[in-house]
């Protein structure tokens, strides 16, 4: 059966209602979409079986590849199997082996096991995806030329059963997976308005498909055409180069990994450290860093200097924040000199700026900011600004002063 598209299906109350985000179908979509499966659709429903059986069907209209997340646990209101077992018609059998792992597992705990031995009750002929880091299989059903998979809520679970099992079966069967060239460009310098002005001529055609898609601090092109022989076609390639000549800030391609993973490798590669003076973001530069597993390794700290009195406290010079003010190149300048004196690293990092929605000047209005990099020969000052609410401008400041230390580093 053809993998072309897939459909994405959360179940619960919980999510349902906001109290739970769900993170689980954006996750999803970017590793489907990596391997070239289109996600035409996220739906969100009830602990409910008539709900979980309508978005099944409806979802079976649109997609090859239905996943179905949540409502696998052990309580009454997890009813996931029950609803697929009633649509398909398949019924339900207990997995003996499963039965045994889990009365293993809640030995000498009476109370859990209960609920526990629920999970055991699987779709009949479905293929079982181990769960290494809960009790709930996943699992996988062919029906009526589709795919459906059921994974669990927890994200840590569904993540595990996903590059464990499922992945390697969707590799196998690439052949079969979308014959569409995927490719993803990316500015962090213009807006969306700005950036679809200089690409109209292109983004209104049809041979690829253009899309325009924006975040804080970032706007992505992604471009659709199908493949020529196992290979992008001329049109797709023309387009990619059409828009690198043709837009007026440098896109970058998307990497298969995030921007601050990349940039840890690098920096542990060329055995370089960074540290970190920051302003407005209060942290979230040297955060974006340091989440990366292996940051210790080339990030040596980072200092929130938040105040006049806290940057001249760290080093900045008291003279240069009365002559040109704390939002100035000078003082990003300045701030990035003193985290790479001040941490004894190879590179400084800083950021400044106005994230509002008080404050500005007339030279720098609220939502100006100033990014800088020094590596103790050259240091690169960049000026942005961004009308916006105070969290999308304290995101974008992150993803400029990114794209400055990328470029530092030569990543491409």
């Amino acid at each position: 059966m053809a993998i072309l598209r897939a459909a994405i299906i959360a179940i619960g109350d919980e999510v349902l209602q906001g109290e739970v985000v769900n993170t689980n179908a954006a996750w999803l979509a970017k590793r489907l979409n990596a391997l070239g499966v289109l996600v035409s659709r996220h739906t969100v429903v009830a602990d409910q079986v008539k709900a979980i059986i309508e978005a099944g069907q409806s979802s079976a209209l649109l997609a090859d590849l239905i996943l179905f997340c949540g409502g696998l646990g052990p309580t009454h209101d997890d009813c996931s199997s029950a609803a697929i077992a009633q649509w398909t018609g398949f019924g339900l059998v207990v997995d003996e082996p499963l039965r045994q792992a889990i009365l293993a597992r809640y030995q000498g705990r009476p109370g859990l096991v209960a609920g526990a031995l629920k999970q055991a009750t699987v779709i009949r002929s479905a293929t079982l995806l181990p769960n290494s880091r809960g009790t709930a299989p996943g699992q996988l059903i062919a029906f009526m030329g589709k795919w459906l998979v059921m994974l669990p809520g927890p994200p840590r679970e569904l993540q595990a059963i996903f590059d464990q099992s499922l992945l390697p079966w969707l590799t196998e069967r690439l052949d079969d997976v979308a014959k569409e060239q995927r490719d993803t460009l990316v500015s962090y310098e213009l807006g969306e308005s700005h950036l679809f002005h200089q690409i109209e001529p292109l983004a209104r055609g049809q041979h690829p498909l253009i899309g325009i898609y924006a975040g804080p601090g970032r706007v992505e092109v992604r471009l659709q055409a199908p493949k020529i022989g196992g290979h992008a076609s001329i049109n797709s390639l023309r387009a990619m180069a059409w828009l690198k000549s043709s837009v007026s800030s440098r896109l970058y391609a998307s990497p298969p990994q995030t921007r601050p993973a990349a940039i840890i490798e690098r920096l542990t590669q060329l055995e370089r450290t960074v540290g970190v003076m920051e302003s407005l973001t209060g942290g979230l530069l040297a955060e974006s860093l340091i989440a990366v597993a292996g940051a210790s390794k080339c990030v040596s700290g980072g200092i929130i200097a938040y105040t006049e009195e806290a940057k001249s406290h760290f080093g900045v010079s008291p003279s240069l924040l009365a002559q040109y003010g704390p939002v100035s190149p000078q003082c990003a300048k300045a701030m990035a000199q003193c985290a790479r004196r001040r941490f004894k690293t190879s590179i400084g990092l800083a950021a400044t700026g106005f994230a509002g929605p008080s404050g500005g000047t007339a030279k720098a209005p609220v939502g100006t900011f100033f990014v800088a990099v020094d590596d103790g020969e050259k240091v690169d000052v960049r000026r942005r600004h961004l009308s916006s609410e105070r969290t999308v401008v304290r995101q974008a400041v992150v993803e400029l002063a990114l794209t400055a230390l990328w470029e530092l580093l030569e990543l491409g």
